[in-house]
């Protein structure tokens, strides 16, 4: 039985998920797929032209390297609705591994708060979008697991509630290999 896996982060932008996901890979050894780390890479290509396409192929691959390698990944990208994370069940069917979902509820005004905070800002409305196509994952999207997390602010310090249990997670610095 193969322990690895797919750890799918689910929430709109500025809610936390590149924390969680460090704090994931620190505590884990887990490797992150970033799509924002993937984007500013194709940010620098001069031709720009094929960047959805590359980036469409991109993630698939590093996923599906690192799982290969022995490795659970996770995948921290905005995934609102279904369209979106069915790409990474499927996925994670191909690689025949589980794949489980980790959402943060969304919480637009404290995520508004949050985008005041970060080096790259959001237009206001592009957070008002992805909460109009929010939807909340389930199981029978094929995940094995479904967990919910709530965002709480405590004197800055980003926390993410699980069942009632806080947790601290300090922002890191780390970057998608």
């Amino acid at each position: 039985m193969k322990l690895h896996k797919i750890i799918l982060l689910s929430a709109i932008s500025a809610s936390g998920k590149s924390t969680y996901a460090a704090d994931l890979a620190l505590k884990h050894g887990y490797r992150i797929c970033c799509a924002d780390a993937i984007r500013e890479r194709l940010s620098n290509i001069s031709d720009q032209s094929n960047n959805s396409e590359i980036f469409n192929r991109i993630m698939p691959e590093q996923i599906s390297l690192w799982i290969w390698a022995g490795y659970t990944v996770v995948v921290d990208i905005t995934s609102p609705d279904k369209k979106t994370r069915k790409k990474f069940v499927e996925i994670a069917q191909r690689l025949d591994v589980k794949i489980e979902s980790h959402y943060i509820m969304p919480d637009l005004e404290r995520c508004k708060l949050w985008n005041e905070k970060r080096d790259r800002k959001l237009p206001e409305f592009v957070l008002d979008r992805q909460l109009q196509k929010w939807l909340t994952p389930s199981i029978d999207e094929g995940f094995s697991k479904v967990i919910e997390y709530k965002p709480i602010d405590r004197g800055g310090v980003a926390i993410l509630a699980k069942d009632g249990v806080t947790n601290a997670i300090k922002k890191q610095n780390i970057k998608d290999v």
